[in-house]
């Protein structure tokens, strides 16, 4: 990732042969990538996230939208993907897990 917010590459290390990442999707400016990880048969979605700081909304209302907008976007990579077994999202969501 770089200083600006953009996800630059998401990459995966094993050690177990057989696993392939295809791109999946991308949201926002750079806040979010996503990926289908293929281990054999087994699908997974997996979304690499870094989210804007309150330093960047001009409104906390803004931010909660922006989540709420990136959290519809992952849904529908799960729609489009039934055959994932799951979804793993991670990275810098720069939220607490309690709040809005």
């Amino acid at each position: 990732m770089s200083g600006k917010n953009v996800v630059k590459k998401l990459r995966i290390y094993s050690k177990q042969k057989g696993i392939t990442l295809l791109p999946l999707g991308e949201f926002g400016n750079g806040e979010a990538a996503a990926t289908i990880l293929n281990i054999g048969t087994t699908k997974i979605i997996v979304v690499g996230v870094h989210l804007m700081s309150r330093m960047t909304y001009t409104t906390e209302e803004r931010r909660y939208q922006n989540a709420m907008e990136l959290r519809d976007v992952i849904e529908g990579y799960e729609k489009q993907n039934l055959d994932a077994i799951g979804t793993i999202v991670f990275g810098d969501f720069n939220m607490n897990p309690y709040e809005k």
